[in-house]
């Protein structure tokens, strides 16, 4: 294995650590000259972020994994829904003249310790566990809602008591509010994708957009929609942290945008979901970026956890 394909190993492992570049020089069996040539190529091609550690250490870090900010360089983590399109197009209209990459997370944990290490500039998650990971943190802020709605419980023809939902998310208090009385067993998935496909194994799936629309369309039959147990309430926020808000302000006022072929191609690989599901899929949520502390705390009460109201309210910017 050549020494660029060792250090991306290397670095993807360490992910907002990093690694000291005399550590590279120990562990692998290079000389000093070839390890300083090769860092410096990958720097120049913006793969890594180089900052000195002290006096003469050098720290090394993939530049996606880099825990700050960099110039004219925005981040935005997300899972993979469709619901994310018009927010992601604002900030590409905020900032159009930064270079600007989505990252696409399997689970809000890793999504929300990468904002947590100023390894992203917005991360977009479902409300509750961005707002539970959040009072844990005191780096993060959210600063307004992404829409509601884009959710349904869909039925398979068979008599399968499985009931498939992500943990932690609108989706949850869905399942558990339908489950009553029906005697289903939830079980918890991370990858919407893998799920779908899962899905031919159990008896119902509580999913979001656009794999909903593409469930539907491909003859399932949707049992119940998000709207018929969390109302308006939005099932996703964006956060931020302090220190980029504080360079920005702009953030607090950021809208939905439109969007353009480049986005949705973009979400095709993202979501695995063909174009014309995902096109139709936004037709499904009601987009908003304005949300009170009211609308939040009835979040936190849909789901029966008791929470220092003082608390949730200092995690966010609202009412800007």
């Amino acid at each position: 294995m050549d020494l660029k394909s060792i250090i991306l190993r290397a670095l993807r492992s360490r992910k907002y650590t990093g690694m000291a570049q005399y550590e590279i020089e120990i562990l692998y069996n290079f000389s000093r000259s070839h390890i300083s040539e090769v860092l410096s190529s990958m720097e120049s091609e913006n793969i890594i972020i180089r900052t000195g550690d002290g006096r003469l250490i050098k720290r090394v870090w993939l530049r996606d994994y880099y825990p700050g900010h960099i110039d004219k360089f925005i981040r935005i983590g997300i899972l993979r829904s469709s619901e994310y399109i018009p927010l992601i197009s604002g900030i590409y209209s905020m900032f159009n003249d930064y270079n600007i990459k989505i990252i696409p997370f399997d689970d809000t944990v890793s999504l929300m310790d990468a904002l947590k290490y100023e390894a992203l500039e917005f991360a977009m998650a479902p409300s509750l566990s961005q707002i539970m990971y959040a009072m844990t943190s005191d780096n993060i802020k959210i600063i307004g809602a992404v829409a509601s709605g884009g959710s349904s419980i869909i039925k398979n023809s068979n008599d399968n008591k499985r009931l498939l939902s992500s943990a932690l998310s609108s989706m949850m208090i869905m399942s558990r509010e339908f489950a009553r009385g029906k005697n289903l067993e939830i079980e918890f998935f991370k990858n919407p994708l893998r799920a779908v496909k899962e899905f031919k194994n159990s008896g119902y799936i509580s999913i979001w957009e656009p794999y909903s629309t593409f469930l539907i369309n491909n003859g399932y039959k949707k049992v119940s929609s998000y709207e018929d147990y969390l109302d308006s309430m939005p099932c996703c926020m964006v956060a931020s942290n302090p220190d980029f808000i504080a360079r920005n302000p702009g953030v607090l006022r950021i809208k939905n945008g439109d969007y353009n072929n480049d986005i949705l191609k973009m979400f095709y690989k993202i979501t695995g979901i063909g174009i014309k599901n995902i096109k139709e899929s936004l037709k499904n949520y009601d987009f908003k970026t304005d949300i009170s502390m009211e609308t939040v705390y009835g979040i936190i009460e849909k789901t029966g956890i008791l929470m220092d109201k003082n608390k949730i309210k200092n995690v966010f910017y609202l009412n800007k």
